[in-house]
């Protein structure tokens, strides 16, 4: 019998990744992209924020972002190729990112579509208290 599925709002460090993930950044690996939940379909913007010595190991920040940008950013990015100087492509991509500034969610992995190796959801309160501000 298979487990099932794990959702991103119930990660456990070893389980199986729930997310599609879309490549934007790539430096050895991926840095930055959009990325769906494939059990509930939260949709999230996400950027690498550190890495271990051997650049194996990395630390992504998850912003959720709305459905509507996500799927904007999709069919952009469906495009063959995408029209890189269509001003209209720039306001949809820039709105997309722009949906949350928040980053409540931390992900560790060496690839974010087969395992999650580590996670935290971190609210301003948890930083607050990390950062000795209160």
């Amino acid at each position: 019998m298979s487990k099932p599925d794990i959702c991103c709002q119930n990660l456990a460090a070893g389980c199986r990744s729930p997310f599609e993930v879309t490549m934007i950044g790539w430096y050895d690996g991926v840095t930055s992209g959009m990325a769906r939940c494939r059990v509930c379909g939260r949709t999230y913007f996400f950027d690498m924020l550190a890495w271990d010595d051997e650049h194996e190991m990395r630390v992504y920040g998850f912003r959720e972002i709305s459905q509507r940008s996500y799927e904007s950013f999709m069919a952009i990015q469906s495009r063959s190729p995408p029209d890189a100087e269509s001003h209209d492509d720039l306001l949809a991509v820039r709105d997309a990112l722009a949906t949350s500034m928040e980053c409540l969610l931390y992900v560790a992995a060496t690839d974010l579509t087969r395992r999650i190796d580590g996670f935290s959801l971190l609210t301003f309160a948890s930083w607050a208290e990390l950062l000795r501000l209160r």
